[in-house]
């Protein structure tokens, strides 16, 4: 959750101004554990996946909607997209960045597919990558994660 408020408060939508209300955290390609870390930390989430095998199904208890119908709607109200790395090879994230732009919605990218892309998608526009260059090898011990944060402008 820090990192999320981190991204959240350094970028687009102050939520300072908003005060009352739950923060609003969209994850494009629905990820159970992701939904349900954030319904626990207090967020109102929005889930959408392109499969329809996911659309329909409940995460973490939230509903999770087609996103291609919900994606636009989601991500005006979102203060906080999570999208997956899926978003990549289905050539959907230039259309979903061009959205949270339009939306002063913050990003962060959860980069297995396009792990070693970090930097290349902060230089353009996203705001924090977390990448995991392991995913599927899921054994006992450390594990590695990547993370990239966009420089705000003027800090370079």
């Amino acid at each position: 959750r820090r990192l999320l408020e981190l991204v959240m408060s350094a970028r687009r939508k102050r939520l300072k101004k908003q005060k009352g209300r739950k923060p609003r955290a969209l994850v494009v390609g629905a990820t159970a554990g992701i939904i349900s870390a954030l319904v626990k930390r207090g967020f109102r989430v929005f889930a959408t996946d392109l499969s329809p095998g996911v659309s329909g199904l409940r995460l973490g208890g939230v509903k999770v909607e087609s996103g291609r119908d919900a994606n636009t709607r989601r991500m005006k109200e979102a203060d906080v997209a999570i999208i997956t790395g899926m978003t990549l090879p289905n050539r959907t994230l230039l259309g979903l960045m061009e959205m949270a732009k339009k939306h002063n919605t913050s990003s962060i990218i959860w980069a297995i597919s396009g792990h070693n892309c970090g930097q290349y998608y902060t230089e353009n526009g996203v705001d924090c990558v977390i990448s995991d260059p392991s995913p599927f090898l899921l054994l006992p011990g450390p594990a590695t994660m990547a993370i990239w944060l966009r420089k705000a402008p003027g800090t370079e």
